[in-house]
């Protein structure tokens, strides 16, 4: 059975995750505050009334959390609300990272066209570098429209949600930020396994097709030296290996995980680091080279996120999480 502070913290959390990430912390401090003030002092006016009774009382009188959400959005709602934003992140990076490597490969002299309406994915021969430029606006900005429209109907269903009687006992669970999807978890750990066993027993399984003077060619991807970083690249995936498996079987991310996950991003760079400047790796290093180097970049840019989200988090779970009353 929940109790008073249980319906509340429900309550806060279905209204700040309908907020923009920067407004969050605020609203729900100020929001509790505001609803625990009001329920003691309906309580001390009903003595002997039953505390939960007069939450969800006062919790229906409200409204639903969209409404009350709404009434806390003082400037222009954005392009893409808060709830589809993080989709939106990772569709750009999918979109505009692929794009990226294949202008790698176009600047390396392997052209690719790809037909994937409504993107543009076109390194020609005759592919000039303003086409190159004007394709990944044109990505992005498809991206852009296509959530803004999601946006604009996920909003009429929140507007849908505060018609009508509301029941405040249909408030879910707040989500816990240390639980982890398994199925995500489950992916990383069959790539890394995949890897291992690949460069260890099956390096020639790794080919590539060419047309070389009219006729088709294979051959082998892996550069004789790649056993050069193998060692290095062994220590890199196995401590991945070993944290996504310790995560994997606790079915949590607690926060030592979390640093110790930028611990194993740090080192996953310096190992790409050291493949992109000492000696060969792959026999196509012209066209492998910039896209070890897209990654390397990527893996930078998610420790820096990294690193603020975990001080920033630190910084919470050191905070009271209510206001107590004066």
């Amino acid at each position: 059975m929940s109790t008073r502070t249980e319906w509340i913290d429900r309550y806060v959390a279905e209204v700040a995750r309908r907020l923009p990430r920067r407004q969050r912390e605020d609203v729900a401090r100020e929001l509790a505050s505001l609803i625990e003030d009001e329920i003691d002092a309906r309580l001390e006016e009903t003595a002997g009334r039953d505390p939960e009774s007069v939450t969800l009382d006062y919790l229906a009188e409200l409204g639903p959390p969209a409404q009350v959400a709404r009434r806390y959005r003082s400037e222009r709602p954005p392009l893409v609300g808060p709830r589809l934003y993080p989709a939106f992140r990772i569709s750009v990076a999918v979109v505009l990272g692929v794009y990226a490597a294949l202008a790698a490969l176009w600047i390396a002299g392997i052209h690719t066209t790809i037909e994937m309406v409504p993107f543009w994915f076109r390194f020609a021969a005759d592919t000039s570098w303003y086409e190159v430029f004007v394709g990944a606006t044109a990505n992005f900005g498809t991206l852009v429209v296509a959530f803004a429209l999601l946006d604009r109907l996920d909003r009429r269903g929140d507007r849908a949600d505060t018609t009508g009687s509301w029941d405040p006992t249909s408030l879910p669970e707040p989500p816990d930020p240390e639980r982890i999807s398994r199925v995500r978890r489950i992916v990383p750990v069959a790539i890394l396994l995949l890897l291992l066993l690949v460069f260890h027993t099956a390096p020639g399984w790794l080919r590539y097709v060419a047309v070389v003077d009219g006729e088709w060619i294979v051959a082998p991807l892996l550069h004789p030296n790649y056993r050069t970083f193998l060692p290095w690249l062994d220590a890199w995936w196995l401590s991945a290996l070993a944290l996504h498996a310790g995560i994997l079987v606790q079915g949590r991310k607690p926060a030592w995980a979390r640093w110790a996950d930028i611990a194993v991003d740090v080192f996953g760079a310096w190992v790409l680091w050291r493949i992109v400047s000492d000696g060969p790796f792959t026999t196509l290093d012209p066209a492998f080279k910039p896209l070890i180097g897209i990654v390397l970049f990527g893996l930078l840019v998610a420790v820096v996120i990294q690193t603020v989200e975990n001080v920033r988090d630190a910084g919470r779970r050191h905070e009271p999480t209510r206001l107590s009353r004066a």
